[in-house]
């Protein structure tokens, strides 16, 4: 702990202080700091005092309650200064805008003789009064900030009840006026790209597929202001950014509430809650680096209600699977590792026949499309997963009860099926090799994702089904594997 400096009855002012220049802007503003700057400097020289180090904290607000890095420091810093030392700014509201931080600034002056001084409304900490003043200062500053914050509320509000919300900054794929409203019909180019990537994502594409399609076309983000460069650039495409795109009801046309905003939506709700559906039964899939953390998370589908099922740490018993309840799901649970060892099995087993791998490759027609196929399989398989989820017996709904809508579903599945296998091309795991044991080398050194690339274009979602016994002992005839290519006999 830094010891308290003893504060003599000599102003600090009155030792040649050396000045810590504190500069701080709301809205990232390269030119509003140096004008900050200039007068605080302007300042140090008309008093005579070295200017030790520069502090700014760019595109931070004081009364966001956000922590600001350069305030932290310069602190800290003053502190641990050996000498006096002054904090310089341009206004008492550039360093805080809320009473408990200028608080902070008081104590480091009583503690540590370190007060500061503003160019414009001098405020001084040596007296009792001086004190009162800045507080009082502070407090009208932070009421401002809260009227000012309260207006914003009511003018959003407005906005979103006439179907106009605000918008900070320009979405990929419309318009915006001066106002932060649409303006006039979306951005050509961009809003039919908009279209183009929740077609391919429901028909299977992978999001950073589709953010790598986006780059390697010439697209990027809509340029903004860098904080750090104050250039406006138009950042590359990534796939938390395509997410975010895909995720936004903006581009159904819709409202945070489901209701009609009043612009041209750039895709329809039915496709939009599609692509939504798909993003919340893999919203496990990637941690925080954008890279797949388990093979079959999000591929497994529960035997019971049908749900997708989502990886779980048991602290005291491992990796498992599980049919979250907190989504809908019926609790169920199963071991990682011995699922993992059979699918992958399943996959290599498959494939080291050369007669299966014959039967992965057929003659494409180019009137098909296969993407309007695989969207159709996909879209099926949901219906399932719904329509069994709707199996209650405490309601009064049983397995007969929802059986001519599923025999319904299967013909639908069964058809595109039939049409997909016109025009499917080489499966990406023929890449691997044939000879059985560097085919099981090859499956091993693949890396994760491409590992469940492969598994979802050879398998049906893996079904998980309940238990018979209970004990350590695994149960292999809980994993049901489908293949979706002819298997040979």
């Amino acid at each position: 702990m830094t010891p308290t400096r003893k504060r003599s009855r000599k102003s600090p002012l009155d030792a040649n202080p050396v000045a810590f220049v504190y500069l701080r802007i709301s809205l990232a503003a390269e030119l509003a700091l140096r004008r900050q700057s200039k007068a605080c400097r302007a300042l140090c020289e008309a008093r005579g005092w070295k200017v030790g180090a520069v502090y700014a904290d760019d595109g931070i607000s004081a009364y966001a309650g956000k922590t600001r890095p350069d305030f932290e420091r310069m602190l800290s810093d003053a502190v641990d200064h050996d000498g006096p030392v002054v904090i310089v700014s341009l206004d008492i509201d550039r360093l805080s805008r809320r009473v408990s931080e200028l608080t902070r600034l008081i104590d480091l002056y009583d503690n540590h003789a370190v007060p500061f001084v503003t160019v414009q409304g001098g405020v001084d900490l040596t007296s009792p009064a001086g004190k009162l003043i800045a507080t009082i200062l502070t407090a009208v500053a932070e009421m401002e900030s809260a009227h000012k914050a309260e207006r914003m509320c009511l003018r959003y509000d407005q906005d979103r009840e006439n179907g106009r919300p605000h918008w900070a900054y320009r979405p990929f794929g419309f318009h915006l006026d001066g106002d932060g409203h649409v303006a006039g019909d979306p951005f050509a180019g961009e809003a039919e790209e908009v279209g183009r990537l929740y077609t391919r994502f429901v028909a299977g594409a992978q999001l950073r597929a589709l953010a790598d399609g986006l780059n390697a076309d010439g697209w990027t983000q809509p340029a903004r202001v860098d904080k750090r460069t104050g250039a406006t650039v138009g950042k590359p495409w990534t796939y938390d950014a395509v997410r975010k795109v895909l995720r936004s009801e903006r581009n159904a046309g819709l409202l945070p509430d489901g209701t009609r905003g009043a612009w041209k939506p750039l895709t329809d709700a039915d496709t939009y809650a599609k692509a939504v559906a798909i993003l919340d039964a893999n919203a496990d899939t990637y941690g925080t680096d954008n890279k797949p953390r388990h093979l079959l998370t999000g591929l497994l589908a529960c035997g019971g209600c049908g749900k997708r099922m989502t990886t779980h740490n048991r602290a005291d018993k491992g990796r498992a699977y599980l049919c979250r309840r907190d989504r809908g799901g019926c609790g169920m649970v199963v071991k990682a590792d011995p699922v993992d060892d059979i699918v992958s099995g399943a996959v290599v087993d498959f494939l080291a026949a050369p007669a299966n791998r014959a039967g992965m490759v057929i003659p494409g027609e180019a009137s098909e499309d296969a993407a309007t196929h695989l969207a159709e399989i996909q879209a099926a398989e949901r219906a399932r997963e719904e329509v069994l989820a709707t199996i209650d017996p405490e309601l009064g709904v049983t397995k007969v009860h929802v059986a001519p809508r599923l025999r319904d579903i299967a013909k639908r599945e069964e058809a595109a099926r039939a049409r997909l296998a016109k025009v499917r091309t080489a499966s990406p795991a023929l890449r691997l090799p044939e000879d059985p044991a560097a085919l099981r080398l090859g499956w091993e050194v693949l890396g994760l994702e491409e590992q469940r690339a492969i598994i979802a274009d050879v398998l049906e979602p893996v079904r998980i089904m309940a238990g018979k016994a209970v004990g350590p002992t695994f149960d292999p005839s809980r994993v049901v594997v489908r293949h979706r290519y002819p298997v040979a006999a």
